[in-house]
Parts: structure tokens; C-alpha cells; sequence
């Protein structure tokens, strides 16, 4: 998924195809500015409207994969990842979203706050899996889990990651 950060895509690109687990298939969704970037294995969708987030979520489920990555435009994933991912997934009977940041919250007067951020953006890798209430950022799971997701009426028309952690 391109938004914004284009700097990041040809090594986002590189990250995901040498990733010890064979990808067979890519969709690259574009509503950004137009570029000349191509690699053969991609398919390209290009857009000039923003369909908002969910696009990339809604589009994955034409995809006959057991497994999907969605990255944020700014995630290159590092040695080995999608391949722990499947093995955790694998673990727990594909029933796991998997994400690069995790947000664990506490219930307070006015609503909910963020009590501790898990993951990339704040330096605090966890040895094992942690289970939080949201992940973000980059969005790995079994395909029953997308189609899950589209049977669900969105809470807001923003914030895939609020409707991912809802369903």
C-alpha cells in the first residue's frame, strides 16, 4: 500500500521478496502520485481517489491465499517475519491477527487510553507474542480472517485497525 511514503517502497518491495517463504502474489495499491516503479510479480492497482483505508483490506479478498501481509507504507519486514508469522498463526488454528505495533489500553471515565505500545515504533520487542487489544501498521493473518472482517458493519468510516480489533 502506497499513501504518502514512496521513499520506502522499492525497499519494502526488496524486504518482502526475500523473505524466507515464497509470496504468491503481490497487490500494490497505489493513490498516490504516479511513479515508473514495476516488478513483474506485482499486481498494480492505481488510483487517484482515496478509497480511504480499507481498500487494501476489502481488495485482499480476491486473493486465494491462506495467508495475507498488509504492510503500512512505511513497514519493511524484517529477516524471517511472514515466515514466524505463519508458525504462530499455525499455532493458535489461524484464528490470530498479527501486527507490527500492538496497543494494549485501559478502560478509563471518558473512554479508553493507551496504556503501553508493543512493537516497532517503540523499541519494545517482546521475546514471545503478547496479546493486546489493537495491532497496527502492518496487518498479517489467515484469508478466513479478512473474510471475517468484510461480514462486519465498520464502527467508524476511518480506522481499519479499530474494525480489525472489534471483529
Amino acid at each position: 500500500t502506497v499513501c504518502n511514503r514512496l521513499e520506502y517502497l522499492k525497499d519494502q518491495i526488496d524486504a518482502i521478496e526475500n523473505q524466507t517463504v515464497e509470496s504468491d502474489i503481490f497487490i500494490h495499491w497505489n493513490n498516490s502520485e504516479d511513479y515508473n516503479l514495476k516488478y513483474p510479480a506485482f499486481v498494480y492497482k492505481n488510483t487517484e481517489k482515496h478509497f480511504s483505508l480499507y481498500n487494501r483490506f476489502y481488495n485482499s479478498l480476491n486473493i486465494r491465499t491462506p495467508y495475507i501481509f498488509i504492510p503500512d507504507d512505511d513497514i519493511l519486514p524484517g529477516e524471517k517475519y511472514l515466515e514466524r508469522c505463519i508458525e504462530f498463526s499455525k499455532q493458535h488454528d489461524d484464528k490470530v491477527l498479527i501486527g507490527v505495533l500492538g496497543m494494549k489500553f485501559t478502560k478509563e471515565e471518558r473512554g479508553y487510553n493507551v496504556q503501553e505500545r508493543i512493537g516497532l515504533a517503540h523499541n519494545s520487542f517482546p521475546k514471545k507474542p503478547v496479546k493486546v487489544d489493537m495491532v497496527g501498521q502492518g496487518y498479517f493473518m489467515h484469508s478466513d480472517v479478512i473474510k471475517h472482517y468484510a461480514t462486519q458493519k465498520p464502527l467508524h468510516l476511518y480506522g481499519e485497525d479499530i474494525h480489525l480489533a472489534y471483529t
